[in-house]
């Protein structure tokens, strides 16, 4: 789960979509041509996930942590999830509960990652320069209900609290329920529908210039373009600086990823890379 100051941090880099592919030697076409990266897909296994790297692999690499340490924390999560699943309804006994059939937190055990951040190697962020720092303090005072007010109006309250949007990159990282999207394309288009929200991001493949600097988008201004890779590496990187033009390019590569349940098969390898022109509003509160 990403906090606001996370979104605002100088570089991130975490893990994106990864599309699950066999060994053949061809890349699956859609009927014109593209790289098909059609599919259903989730990252809710990842609920409990740190964005950063926690204190018990402080000094390692990701690289470095093996499949059974990765099994073994991701079954910690789990159980840790679920003693504290009791308390969601807010009674400081337990006694309440909430309804937590919904929540994704059934399945933590599955998650095939340490943590997210995965540049600088040391998998934090980096500290926020005097001026980003700076910026984000003359921000208006975004409101949420996870805070204590004052609640005067609907404006004391996010616009992911009035379910209106999400925001990037909130959107692609896991929270608690709602962590399934679909990727589906057009001629000319790539467009990735949320569950959370119900919102779609709609990509152009044609580099064609961003709309305007006088135009603010929820979901950003973004453009696409194919590219070929030899490479079988199952991360995708995206970055952003803590900046007035928020730029978060993301690739979507495929590869041989077996541990990528409930995705849809392709066959070879394709890379798609998303770049922002646009800024797009951070609204990464957890649920």
């Amino acid at each position: 789960m990403l906090s606001p100051q996370a979104v605002r941090a100088g570089v991130l880099v975490f893990a994106s979509v990864v599309v699950a592919g066999t060994a053949a030697a061809q890349t699956a076409r859609t009927p014109w041509g593209d790289p098909d990266l059609q599919g259903n897909y989730t990252n809710k296994y990842e609920t409990s996930t740190p964005f950063e790297r926690p204190k018990e692999f402080e000094g390692r690499r990701m690289a470095d942590i093996t499949a059974e340490e990765q099994a073994a924390v991701a079954r910690k999560r789990q159980e840790e999830t679920l003693a504290r699943a009791k308390f969601f309804g807010g009674d400081p006994e337990g006694l309440i509960g909430n309804a937590a059939e919904f929540r994704d937190i059934y399945e933590i055990s599955k998650g095939s990652r340490p943590w997210f951040v995965i540049e600088p190697e040391d998998g934090r962020i980096p500290a926020l320069r005097p001026e980003a720092k700076a910026r984000i303090d003359a921000l208006p005072r975004s409101g949420s209900s996870f805070g204590n007010g004052p609640f005067y109006s609907h404006l004391d309250f996010s616009l992911w609290d009035r379910c209106i949007t999400r925001g990037l990159p909130g959107s692609m990282m896991p929270g608690q329920y709602g962590n399934s999207f679909e990727i589906v394309q057009a001629p000319g288009f790539v467009a990735i529908r949320y569950e959370m929200v119900h919102e779609t991001r709609i990509i152009p493949l044609d580099r064609r210039p961003k709309l305007g600097a006088s135009l603010s988008f929820d979901m950003g201004d973004a453009r696409g373009w194919w590219t070929a890779t030899r490479s079988s590496s199952r991360h995708a990187t995206s970055k952003h600086a803590a900046s007035t033009a928020m730029r978060v390019p993301r690739r979507c590569d495929s590869s041989n990823a077996s541990d990528a349940p409930h995705r849809r098969q392709s066959s070879g390898r394709s890379r798609l890379t998303i770049r922002p022109h646009g800024r797009g509003r951070g609204h990464s509160r957890s649920r």
